[in-house]
């Protein structure tokens, strides 16, 4: 009966909370930006994955979409095989699928973080704090332009986060971080977050599968394989780019000072920087924490992050609303609130931007379209300054 009582309550609840994200995006979906109505990178997918099933090869160069822009395909090889659920299935289907696997993977997330976080709520009270923040999250902007824009980043946070807090001692952790950083590399660098916490199996395992993955990607196309990792380089169209969107350092530092010839040791400097900040704080923290920490990590040193790849921003915001709630007081709850306003606001989009527009911007613009960027470094090293004086021997 007990038993019985619970499938139900967890049915009842998944439905609710399917039927809330539905409404939410159909109401963000009409309201957003041309290029999130036509789903512009599930578009770059399904053109490279026909083209490789049409031609036996990826093709090179800037997928056409549907409304006459050009965008970029930045992939390993490998991804057309993953991707290609979507792309052998009519247009809306794979919107279907997609939206669908992404609300699943934000519900994983946030039972997860949940769960992991207040164990004193048990698996139930995780349900109902999924149910409660599912919806409201999609009115984040990364949120938000993830859905219209087609995007895997919820799906591949989802995949990171089963492995990094699944529940159960015989999961293989590893393997969903090895697969997901062979379909995008910025997955990769949770290989740091087993490392810190001497998970050398799991470290192992992302590896292997990483670059087992990456070996069926030569299969998949070898001239594109070789172009891609020894000629070309990663996402070496877009590495970088000063649109207002690209919320990374590399970004942020491109739009500040152009043409630099001090941009790549100023980039490489900080993100040396950070790494040591977020090493200091996996050897202290929990496993939620540690988690977010290389999440945000991860977008921060990459060379390009744009905003829809801020997913980050819900696990961040559930912690920060957690802690505000223990400790109490004014400041994280102010902290709180300020942050999901910036995330919810997005207010870069109100600068002067598109057509390199970004590099004329005044100081003060660029402290405002940076927000991405300057709030999670000031998170980070908030963060290292409250647990400098917790015993690495006693991680909690």
């Amino acid at each position: 009966m007990v038993r019985r009582r619970r499938s139900s309550f967890v049915l009842a609840s998944l439905v609710l909370l399917l039927a809330l994200s539905a409404l939410c995006l159909v109401y963000l979906s009409g309201e957003g930006e041309a290029v999130y109505r036509i789903r512009g990178d599930l578009q770059v997918y399904r053109w490279a994955v026909r083209s490789w099933l049409g031609e036996g090869r990826i093709p090179d160069g800037w997928a056409p979409l549907s409304n006459g822009v050009l965008l970029p395909w930045v992939y390993p090889p490998f991804a057309v095989l993953p991707l290609s659920l979507f792309g052998v299935v009519p247009m809306w289907a794979a919107t279907v699928l997609l939206w669908s696997l992404n609300v699943l993977s934000l519900a994983v997330v946030i039972q997860l973080v949940t769960r992991h976080s207040w164990h004193s709520v048990g698996s139930r009270g995780a349900t109902v704090a999924t149910v409660a923040v599912l919806s409201p999250s999609l009115l984040l902007e990364p949120v938000h332009a993830g859905f219209g824009q087609g995007q895997i980043n919820i799906l591949l946070m989802g995949m990171i986060a089963l492995d990094c807090l699944a529940p159960w001692s015989r999961w293989p952790r590893g393997v969903l971080v090895g697969v997901a950083a062979a379909i995008k590399l910025t997955p990769a660098a949770f290989l740091l977050f087993f490392l810190a916490r001497r998970d050398t199996r799991a470290a192992l395992r992302t590896v292997v599968i990483g670059l087992g993955c990456t070996a069926l990607g030569f299969a998949v196309d070898a001239r594109a394989s070789v172009d891609y990792w020894l000629r070309t380089g990663p996402a070496s169209e877009v590495a970088g780019h000063p649109l207002n969107s690209n919320q990374s350092v590399m970004g942020a530092l491109t739009r500040a000072v152009p043409n630099s010839s001090w941009l790549l040791v100023s980039w490489a400097i900080v993100t040396l920087f950070l790494v040591g900040v977020v090493v200091a704080i996996l050897r202290r923290c929990d496993a939620p924490t540690g988690m977010v920490s290389v999440g945000l990590l991860s977008l921060l040193i990459s060379p390009t992050s744009w905003s829809n790849h801020w997913v980050w921003c819900v696990p961040a915001l559930l912690l920060l609303f957690g802690a505000a709630v223990r400790r109490g007081g004014l400041l994280l709850p102010g902290a709180a609130l300020l942050t999901t306003s910036v995330f919810v606001v997005a207010p870069y989009h109100f600068l002067p931007h598109g057509q390199r527009r970004e590099l004329a911007w005044t100081p003060a613009q660029h402290l405002i379209g940076d927000c991405y960027v300057l709030l999670a470094i000031v998170a980070l090293l908030s963060l290292w300054w409250c647990l400098r004086s917790v015993d690495p021997a006693v991680r909690r």
